[in-house]
């Protein structure tokens, strides 16, 4: 009894000498991020002794990856600011041997925070650039020990998730308006209402709507006014699991939603556009995250062999 007592004591004092949170940023080139968190208003996450946080916090030198007016305009959007601040703070210690690949945590602002492990042992945190170019937040130090907390630091700032697959696809900026009227009439949104237990995350090809425009429109509108067949083409344009640009270079077919239809996967070289789809799509938007799963926009409808021969008329 009195070991164990004992072990408790050591356990305390070794936790009470640690700095807290603040002072250890301050002490490990994470100026930039205490600055901005005291500015959102969230101080009190790192001084707070009561309830510990996870930190995933970008270096001064990943905050210096982007360029000023970026960082004027998320300093300056009080919104904005507290989104981005809270994406990087989860309640509770998370150490490294908690993460393994595919682990999701739940950020301050209750968005899914996705972890990567490589083989090699290379912890990352999956992040989208401005440009929709899916990559990964490097872990370059992890377990800092704070009196009330842990720390990770990382070498790229993460950006906030724009929403689920649903909230994606209604962006206006994505171009892909006809693709969700399509997929409404086909009774697939939300797209929750496909998600399984097994498998609740997936991959979505989006027509644009300049896709949608180069379709026979006598064609588009035999298909949009039955719902069975609207489904088929919704369904032969969504995989389950989440399909990255880096996954797709690998990839020769993929399964569909649409029972027993495959797309085909190629290899293009000499183009900044690696892959087509069934040989006649491009990818235009890549890697686009979201809370359920990933988007990216294409640069031709993908017509599945059972509609093919639909009558117009």
């Amino acid at each position: 009894m009195l070991k164990i007592v004992a072990s408790l004591l050591l356990c305390v004092a070794l936790s009470s000498a640690n700095p807290r949170l603040d002072a250890l940023l301050g002490a490990n080139n994470a100026t930039m991020f205490v600055s901005l968190i005291q500015r959102a208003g969230l101080s009190n996450v790192l001084t707070d002794t009561t309830v510990p946080h996870t930190l995933i916090v970008p270096t001064d030198a990943a905050f210096n990856k982007l360029t000023q007016t970026e960082i004027e305009t998320i300093a300056n959007d009080d919104y904005m600011l507290t989104n981005i601040m809270e994406y990087h703070i989860v309640k509770g210690e998370v150490f490294s041997f908690d993460l393994t690949s595919g682990i999701k945590m739940q950020s301050r602002n209750g968005h899914v925070l996705r972890v990567y492990a490589s083989s090699s042992g290379q912890v990352c945190f999956i992040k989208t650039t401005i440009h929709h170019v899916h990559q990964h937040a490097r872990v370059i130090v992890t377990d800092l020990q704070a009196s009330n907390g842990v720390v990770y630091l990382v070498d790229t700032v993460l950006e906030v998730p724009e929403g689920t697959l649903t909230d994606v696809l209604s962006t206006p900026s994505y171009n892909a308006t006809m693709f969700e009227r399509l997929t409404e009439a086909a009774g697939l949104l939300p797209f929750s209402t496909v998600a399984e237990v097994t498998s609740p995350r997936f991959t979505v090809f989006a027509p644009t709507d300049a896709a949608m425009r180069s379709m026979d429109q006598a064609f588009l509108a035999r298909i949009s006014a039955t719902q069975y067949y609207a489904r088929m083409l919704v369904e032969y344009h969504i995989v389950r699991g989440t399909a990255h640009v880096d996954s797709l270079k690998a990839q020769t077919n993929l399964q569909t939603l649409l029972p027993g239809h495959y797309i085909t996967v190629t290899p293009v070289t000499n183009t900044t556009n690696p892959i087509r789809l069934n040989r006649v799509a491009s990818l235009i938007l890549t890697d686009i995250e979201a809370e359920d799963g990933v988007m990216h926009t294409i640069s031709h409808v993908l017509i599945p062999s059972n509609l093919a021969g639909i009558q117009i008329g």
